[in-house]
């Protein structure tokens, strides 16, 4: 009975993931300053089959962990552990964003810079950090 219940709710839940209309613009202009653009993402494998067309921006990122697929889950410090390790990242030169003070917590004690993301401020805070390390 649960079951049936929980299936129906994380079946809908995809209908309320929307991309932010600046996504794949943000993206392309970060790239073309040279920097890399990765996905860290706690996104299940139900909505992340079910939302391809508001994920539409994920193929222009340089790579991605999903925590359905590694079976690790923010803010588990493994799993930013694993995204430095795959793709050969040194942790106080990435800027992790999420919206959760949780998740940002855990990738600042693992030793990235970390904004919590509320909407276009955070390209002002990636412009701060940028300042700061130069």
């Amino acid at each position: 009975q649960d079951e049936e219940i929980l299936r129906t709710v994380f079946q809908d839940a995809a209908d309320f993931i929307v991309a932010y209309p600046y996504a794949e613009s943000w993206i392309r202009s970060l790239q073309a300053e040279g920097f890399r653009v990765f996905c860290l993402s706690n996104i299940s494998d139900l909505i992340y089959s079910g939302c391809q067309s508001e994920l539409g921006f994920l193929h222009l990122v340089d790579g991605k962990v999903l925590s359905w697929r590694e079976r690790m889950i923010k803010p588990d410090p493994a799993i930013y552990r694993l995204l430095l390790d795959r793709y050969q990242l040194r942790a106080e030169e990435c800027v992790f964003l999420d919206d959760s003070t949780v998740n940002v917590a855990a990738a600042i004690l693992v030793g990235l810079h970390g904004i919590v993301f509320q909407n276009q401020q955070a390209a002002r805070e990636i412009e701060r950090i940028r300042r700061k390390a130069t």
